[in-house]
């Protein structure tokens, strides 16, 4: 369920991008598209489409999911301490 909603989410979400810049949608589909760069620029590629678009938005959404992980661990984390406590283990108490 998750893998449909994300490459849904994605897939809308690109062509939404798509119609705002003028970009072909197929193209911005790909480069939304939640799976590796190597498979969707090839795919790209064989469709005929802008497959240096298509790397660049994927080589820009791993670089904002890794840089705003550890943001996310530390704001879940927080949350997970408001809401539960501290674990019993831990040496910060």
């Amino acid at each position: 369920m998750v893998v449909l909603f994300a490459a849904g989410a994605m897939a809308l979400f690109g062509a939404a991008i798509a119609w705002l810049t003028g970009y072909p949608v197929p193209t911005m589909v790909l480069a939304m598209a939640p799976a590796g760069i190597a498979e969707m620029v090839l795919t790209g590629k064989v469709l005929g489409l802008d497959s240096t678009m298509i790397a660049g938005f994927q080589l820009m959404r791993i670089l904002i999911v890794l840089v705003w992980c550890r943001t996310a661990l530390f704001v879940f984390r927080r949350v997970a301490e408001w809401t539960f406590g501290l674990p019993p283990d831990d040496k910060r108490a």
